[in-house]
């Protein structure tokens, strides 16, 4: 329609790696849980979306969680740098379980916050805002049965309990998984396209393979596969 407000994408990537021991997210209860290795990076990515006087921000953080403690802070720091209501900044975790645990009462995560987590925000808008140009918009989606499932069990006394052994007798998952992989992607002229990915999938490959150390885990495989 004449007139009507053309789409602009933009992309930032940027490594929140640290590159001092931290704690990590992961099975083990053990608060002080140090990684020893990388075995890929992880990345604070922001896509900015405008469309008309409206521009709004995506942010995914290579983290297990991002509650909405981190999302506050993700809009109180965002919103004085580039003008952009906080309630047009969105937020998400691929939920990698090796990386950063944001829970950890460890004084490497607080400086991890301070230090690499927090400029790192800040710095993947930037790259975003002057990536704009024009985009046109397409949808697909995938199944992957047997992939997924629900961790949650009904237990044989009526209730539900998370990560139930078969010695427990569960009788069924609490609900079914979903198996559908959807996939949103940005083709721009003369630039990179931009792919958004969303999947119902609990992220804990690499950990039976380098249990202490940082990794995107299958978050970056997809990466790898999708831009290749």
């Amino acid at each position: 329609m004449s007139g009507q407000p053309q789409l602009l994408a933009g992309f930032g990537k940027i490594n929140i790696t640290p590159d001092y021991p931290v704690g990590l997210r992961g099975y083990s209860t053990d608060a002080t849980r140090i990684h020893e290795m990388v075995v890929d990076p992880v990345y604070a990515t922001c896509i900015a979306l405008t469309e008309g006087e409206d521009t709004i921000l995506i942010y995914t953080l290579d983290h297990c969680c991002c509650d909405q403690t981190i999302t506050q802070w993700i809009r109180d720091a965002v919103t004085p740098a580039t003008g952009i209501p906080g309630e047009h900044i969105f937020t998400s975790a691929t939920h990698t379980h090796s990386a950063p645990d944001m829970n950890s009462p460890l004084d490497c995560i607080a400086k991890y916050i301070s230090e690499v987590l927090q400029p790192g925000i800040l710095a993947a808008v930037e790259p975003a805002l002057e990536d704009l140009e024009e985009a046109e918009l397409y949808i697909g989606s995938g199944k992957t049965d047997g992939l997924n499932f629900v961790r949650r069990y009904l237990m044989p006394d009526g209730t539900y309990k998370m990560n139930a052994s078969s010695k427990m007798n569960p009788v069924a998952h609490e609900s079914e998984a979903d198996p559908e992989f959807r996939v949103i992607r940005f083709t721009r002229d003369g630039k990179k396209d931009i792919v958004l990915v969303n999947w119902q999938c609990h992220c804990a490959t690499s950990q039976g393979y380098f249990r202490e150390s940082v990794s995107a885990d299958i978050v970056e495989i997809i990466r790898m596969r999708v831009e290749k």
